[in-house]
């Protein structure tokens, strides 16, 4: 998993949680076995990183444009070294409230995410009912 990502997971966790909690606490889903969830949680995780991706590498950008100017033209020029760095420092930033992400992007990720849990507690009424 890249560092991105793994600093990330942090900031999607309460709203990832927050859907596994509704699968989990569905009758229907009762009828899943425990170790899907891990399934469902990777499902929500990439869906939360792809809507935030922009924004996330734009965030990356900023961080490192003093030490790097050339990152402004393109993220390929930012160093493994700087991303780290950057990613660290976004993520503190995240938690702490320092940095947001912008609503209506929160609004969206919030959408998807309930929309593919909707998807997935409907799955055991479909099948097994």
């Amino acid at each position: 998993m890249s560092a991105d990502k793994t600093a990330m997971n942090g900031f999607f966790e309460k709203y990832i949680n927050e859907q596994l909690n509704r699968i989990r606490g569905c009758n229907g889903n009762s009828l899943l076995s425990q170790s899907v969830i891990p399934i469902f949680e990777r499902q929500l995780t990439g869906l939360a990183e792809s809507v935030s991706g922009s924004t996330i590498n734009g965030f990356i950008t900023d961080e490192v444009l003093p030490e790097n100017p050339l990152a402004e033209y393109s993220t390929e020029l930012i160093t493994n070294e700087q991303r780290k760095k950057a990613v660290e420092n976004i993520s503190e930033k995240l938690r702490s409230g320092e940095l947001v992400i912008p609503a209506p992007l929160l609004d969206i990720l919030t959408l998807w995410l309930t929309n593919v849990t909707d998807g997935i507690i409907e799955i055991p009424d479909i099948y097994f009912c």
